[in-house]
């Protein structure tokens, strides 16, 4: 009877596969975009390396603002009318930027479609529809369609746009989010009623607890340098790859190295999971991102170095989004994981926006106005290798899963001290 409670019954498997569907197709939006925004960005008339890194942090910053109020709001208005008035911000703003004629037209579009915070009410609905012993295993199939979106992105990004331009990404995005916005409205199911108003993402009450937390804090703090060495990182090295391959073939290193990390990652994790070497996985990852920034400040440019470089970069932060969700779930209270979830992904957008207002400052030649790959932009990788260093001091104590020893009724996972 335990082993059928904690299983997702056939109304709990068609909502959470519906809606890890709809974030799927919302954060393909995301990926699709990462890495030929920066080229595209600057091509616009009034382009500047710093006007660049705003196109490429307004979407998170907007995302940022936005969490708890959309969460808020979704609490009295239902969950399905705001997730679908965010969607159709998200479609607004793509259309926007697919006819983009100057950088602040861009600016603002982006802004636009960050605006439109779906994802704290998308998983409060995910709470709404599940109880609460499959919630864990619910909130692991929406990340799995995090992932699965992070590989097509990269990979799809850079074909459409090596084929079509960029400008037909936003085109596409405009197509895709009213399909998921018609599946919210009439596949998903609709909630009796809001059962667990406690653990909405981003609920405006009780957050004493979570940002005191020092284990919360480091959590915080490392998704924070996680997706800001992202949007640091991707600001420029589009640029770098640029001038080693025809634009109609970065996609091809952006799919080989998606594949060595999904060549490593599986294994780890399984390995991990299975025999209690959750820290030991968690610095590999970190050693592997960390190395991938800093093997792009040596070796030449050429594609080999790139790839090895991009490579590591992709197993350390596949590891990374893999691990620290789930460290998150055993680490926060059950009374606040939804708001230390919400206090969780809001760090995740604000380390966006402090990621590509970082980068904006190495993108250029030094007269704050000339764009393109200038002779210091190694440093902004050993900065943002430092940052991560810095973490993995922080991390240290962070307790961890761990497996003792198999009892007469079968293994024990309990979390060290």
């Amino acid at each position: 009877m335990k082993a059928e409670r904690t299983r997702l019954n056939r109304q709990e498997w068609w909502a959470v596969g519906t809606l890890s569907g709809v974030f799927f197709l919302r954060m393909l939006g995301i990926f699709l975009v990462l890495p030929v925004l920066g080229p595209y960005a600057s091509k616009l008339p009034g382009a500047t390396p710093l006007l660049v890194g705003l196109a490429y942090g307004a979407f998170p910053l907007l995302q940022t603002a936005f969490q708890v109020p959309f969460g808020w709001m979704s609490d009295h208005i239902g969950r399905k009318p705001m997730i679908a008035v965010a969607l159709c911000m998200f479609t607004a703003g793509s259309v926007w930027a697919a006819f983009a004629h100057s950088i602040w037209t861009l600016i603002g579009a982006m802004a636009l479609q960050g605006s439109g915070a779906v994802a704290a009410v998308i998983l409060a609905l995910v709470a709404d529809l599940t109880r609460p012993e499959v919630r864990t295993r619910s909130m692991a199939m929406i990340g799995s369609s995090i992932g699965l979106a992070f590989g097509v992105g990269f990979v799809g990004g850079p074909l459409l746009a090596g084929h079509l331009g960029v400008a037909s990404i936003f085109e596409v995005l405009a197509v895709l989010t009213p399909i998921a916005l018609l599946v919210v409205l009439f596949i998903v199911p609709a909630p009796d009623k809001q059962q667990h108003p406690d653990e909405i993402e981003g609920s405006v009450g009780g957050f004493r607890d979570v940002i005191t937390n020092p284990d919360l804090l480091r959590m915080d703090s490392g998704i924070f340098v996680l997706n800001g060495t992202l949007r640091g990182l991707f600001l420029v090295a589009p640029f770098l790859l640029s001038t080693m391959v025809e634009k109609q073939h970065e996609w091809l290193v952006y799919l080989g190295a998606l594949l060595v990390a999904g060549v490593v990652m599986v294994p780890v994790i399984i390995f991990a999971e299975r025999d209690g070497y959750m820290k030991e996985a968690l610095y590999f990852s970190l050693l592997s991102l960390g190395a991938g920034l800093l093997l792009f400040t040596s070796g030449g440019h050429s594609v080999t170095w790139f790839f090895l470089a991009i490579a590591l970069y992709f197993i350390g932060f596949s590891l990374l989004e893999a691990i620290m969700p789930s460290l998150l779930t055993r680490l926060a209270p059950a009374s606040n994981r939804g708001k230390a979830t919400g206090v969780f992904n809001m760090s995740q957008y604000l380390g966006s926006f402090g990621g590509a207002l970082l980068g904006a400052l190495f993108l250029g030649g030094g007269n704050g106005r000339e764009i393109g790959v200038g002779s210091h932009y190694g440093l902004l990788f050993v900065v943002l290798a430092c940052g991560v260093a810095i973490w993995a001091w922080i991390a240290w104590k962070l307790p961890m899963p761990t497996r003792r020893p198999a009892a007469a009724d079968g293994p024990v996972v309990d979390v060290e001290n």
